[in-house]
This record gives structure tokens, C-alpha cells and sequence, in this order.
């Protein structure tokens, strides 16, 4: 099993890259809002 130390900062890098990710998903969904009259 991992150390408890590494499950966190594993856990943390996948939090943010998820934060990253739906930030990216509302501005495409906002650019496409915006594209189509």
C-alpha cells in the first residue's frame, strides 16, 4: 500500500487537473455558445 503522504499529493495533482479541466470545458462551452447565433 502507499504511503499516506503519497495517496494525498496523488489526490491533490488529480484535483486540480480536474479543476483545469472543467475550467477548459465552460469557456469551450461558452465559446460554441457564443459562436452559434
Amino acid at each position: 500500500m502507499m504511503p499516506l503522504f503519497d495517496i494525498l499529493s496523488e489526490f491533490k495533482k488529480h484535483e486540480v487537473s480536474n479543476l483545469i479541466n472543467q475550467d477548459n470545458q465552460e469557456l469551450i462551452l461558452r465559446d460554441l455558445i457564443l459562436k452559434n447565433p
